[in-house]
């Protein structure tokens, strides 16, 4: 990693910069704190947030209506936390097998028959700004993808109107200075 940052036109300007005292510009050490810097920036803060504050109104009753289904229909199974997911492996396909076999996930890593088809559940928040989804990148549009987990995590053949209160909630999971409603 470091010849491929090292080799890049740009990487060496800006780590120069970043860095202004370090001999080496460009180290696992600089790498790492620069990764941090931007991880930092992350940060989110949304309606969601300030609903779990205390500022009731920051939702709507549609809304709320789509967070009860995401508790009650199981999706905090895998999307749990602060970031509502991003913490754990889960089976893509846990009740009806995706149709992607040739991915077989962390198995490739670990060689554990557990860890077959197991990817890293993502975080939810700004899900509405961060297609495509699934780990193959098979989902363009949010709706189709929640649609589909309904189906291959829980089961489920959600409803046009489930579909839509899911929406709704996962809207609200967008940082605040960039507001977008997804498919």
């Amino acid at each position: 990693m470091l010849k491929r940052l090292k080799a890049d036109p740009e990487y060496p300007r800006l780590f120069s910069t970043a860095f202004p005292e370090a001999t080496d510009k460009i180290t696992y050490d600089t790498m790492a704190e620069a990764i941090a810097a931007f991880e930092r920036t992350l940060k989110t803060h949304d309606r969601f947030d300030d609903w779990q504050k205390g500022d009731d109104p920051a939702l709507s009753a549609k809304e709320l209506k789509g967070l009860r289904l995401f508790f009650d229909a199981g999706c905090t199974t895998c999307h749990v936390g602060p970031v509502i997911g991003g913490k754990s492996y889960q089976k893509m396909g846990l009740v009806n097998a995706y149709e992607n076999a040739a991915d077989i996930g962390r198995f490739k890593v670990t060689n554990d028959e557990d860890d077959r088809f197991k990817f890293k559940a993502p975080t939810l928040r700004n899900i509405a700004l961060t297609w495509p989804y699934f780990h193959d990148g098979r989902m363009t549009r949010l709706n189709d993808a929640v649609k589909k987990m309904g189906h291959l995590q829980l089961g489920k053949e959600l409803t046009a109107e489930e579909v839509e209160l899911l929406m709704a909630f996962l809207n609200t999971l967008t940082v605040k200075t960039r507001q977008a409603k997804a498919e």
